[in-house]
């Protein structure tokens, strides 16, 4: 992956700030996800099913450039951020 344990650490004690669930239980050197972990993980996977389905129906729909749903996914995730800020920020 190309980042370091420490970085790891930050990225989670971050998140798990920003969105105020603890992820990770550590007890005796072991990580374990917590129930919250779990429930979030699936709650990803079922969005990122649904924007495979809707980068589906670009491409049946005829789009001038054929997205395949692992460009369309990484195209959102660049997008979002920067929509959600924009939602804010309208009066």
């Amino acid at each position: 992956m190309a980042i370091t344990q420490p970085a790891v650490s930050r990225l989670i004690r971050d998140l798990q700030a920003e969105i105020g669930l603890r992820l990770i239980d550590r007890s005796a050197g072991k990580l374990t996800p917590t129930a919250d972990a779990v429930a979030l993980f699936q709650g990803v996977q079922r969005s990122y099913q649904r924007l495979d389905r809707v980068a589906q129906a670009a491409a049946q729909i005829g789009s001038p450039t054929s997205c395949s749903s692992r460009r369309f996914r990484s195209r959102f995730a660049r997008w979002w951020p920067r929509a959600q800020a924009c939602r804010f920020s309208i009066p």
